[in-house]
């Protein structure tokens, strides 16, 4: 999220709306409330589909490598990777 876009909305304390939220970041994707469930069921069954310990090992790069410069993220994101692929 933008600095600036969190500097306006402790500052000013205003409720933000959906589309708001979305064009600040705080959100990735909005949907209608009644294909909420459908949207949920499906992302769900995607990230389920993938290889055990993949959705994890992204979770770790993504909290970790933007303390990074590039070369280590780079690096981590290949060890993270290469231990992916050698538990299959």
């Amino acid at each position: 999220m933008p600095q600036k876009a969190l500097a306006h909305l402790v500052y000013s304390a205003e409720p933000v709306d959906a589309a708001a939220a979305l064009a600040m970041g705080i959100f990735s994707r909005v949907v209608a409330a009644d294909g909420l469930e459908g949207a949920v069921d499906a992302l769900v069954a995607r990230l389920l589909g993938f290889a055990p310990g993949t959705v994890e090992a992204v979770k770790q790069y993504l909290a970790s490598a933007p303390r990074f410069d590039q070369a280590n993220a780079a690096l981590y994101g290949s060890s993270l990777l290469a231990n992916i692929l050698a538990g299959r």
